[in-house]
């Protein structure tokens, strides 16, 4: 049989295979010698050029790990001088924990407690506005505070926008001062709510005015036929008349004078009613008080804590039934309703 050929002989010699199998053969031998000229460079021997910049490079390593040192050694220098300075005052806190200042220092630091009061009282007053109108009549924010006889006479947004504001300035003099009132003003929030006055237990040693007196002048005070509005406003004139009394105490512990109850309105057997002549301002003028209080010389020197002298109690000669008393009748003397039904008995 005969074999048949299955492929071109002419194709096969110059065709494409050929070629193929040429450049691959060449790419080979292309690779070698890049192989052999890259081992030759690399493993050949460095020149002079190599060898400088090599030393050179080593010198500024060198130069910049000498400088590392150095700061190194100033800094551990620093650390040394510190510690060694510390010591003795370490070692002098425990020998020595506690030195007494000189007496006259107390002196010094009596008066610059004192002028600190001063300034703040004073600059608090100023910046609530509390002042005399031409009238005769005192505010305070813009806001008028008549006797507790006239407050009818306005609306109760008036009465008790002074009354708030009065609240507050009161406990800003009473911070600065570092006095404690008999009757606290207390919200439920601080600044924010109706008034609530609250004996200081246990400074104040009573069971009187311990019920819920709420500073706060109803809408309706002016019905004067209505027992409900009635029986408010008596609450709220309690209320006011225990404020009166803390202000009163206030003013007297910084060396206001001539503090009391008219003896036209108490009643007129009362023993501790003083002469007319010896009151000068009525316990209910609150603002007023406060007013004196700033222009007193004794303003500041006296608190209920140390630093000037020391109150040790709350002794206070005016009795808080005598300005609820006086509170409640003046206004009885001026709309002859308030008594109506009410039995002017002290609370127990």
């Amino acid at each position: 049989m005969r074999t048949l050929g299955f492929y071109v002989p002419t194709v096969f010699n110059k065709g494409d295979i050929a070629t193929h199998d040429a450049f691959a053969r060449s790419l080979q031998q292309q690779t070698r010698d890049a192989e052999i000229k890259a081992e030759r460079r690399l493993h050949r021997p460095k020149g002079l050029e190599d060898w400088r910049k090599l030393r050179a490079e080593v010198a500024i390593s060198e130069r910049r790990v000498a400088k590392l040192k150095a700061r190194l050694a100033e800094c551990e220098d620093v650390v040394k001088r510190i510690e060694t300075q510390n010591r003795p005052v370490k070692r002098s806190k425990f020998s020595k924990p506690s030195i007494s200042p000189s007496p006259r220092s107390f002196p010094d630091l009596t008066k610059f407690f004192v002028r600190a009061r001063v300034v703040l009282i004073r600059e608090a007053i100023n910046v609530f506005g509390l002042r005399r109108r031409s009238t005769g009549e005192w505010e305070i924010a813009g806001n008028v505070l008549p006797p507790s006889d006239e407050f009818r006479q306005y609306p109760s947004s008036v009465i008790n926008a002074a009354l708030v504001h009065t609240v507050h300035l009161l406990s800003l003099l009473t911070s600065y001062l570092s006095i404690a009132l008999p009757y606290i003003p207390t919200t439920s929030k601080p600044h924010l709510g109706r008034p609530v006055m609250k004996p200081n237990l246990p400074f104040v040693a009573t069971t009187k005015y311990r019920d819920r007196n709420v500073l706060w002048m109803s809408s309706t005070a002016h019905k004067i036929d209505s027992s409900k509005a009635l029986a408010k406003h008596h609450n709220f004139l309690t209320a006011f008349a225990l404020l009166a009394h803390s202000v009163a105490y206030l003013a007297w512990s910084q060396g206001v004078e001539g503090i009391g109850v008219s003896p036209g309105i108490v009643d007129s057997d009362d023993d501790e009613t003083p002469a007319s002549s010896a009151i000068l301002i009525p316990a209910t003028n609150i603002l007023q008080l406060i007013h004196e209080l700033a222009d007193s010389p004794q303003l500041g020197l006296k608190s209920h804590e140390p630093g000037t002298v020391q109150m040790r109690h709350l002794g206070f000669g005016l009795d808080v039934s005598r300005v609820v008393r006086s509170v409640l009748r003046s206004e009885e003397r001026y709309s002859g309703h308030l008594s109506e039904g009410w039995d002017m008995v002290d609370s127990v």
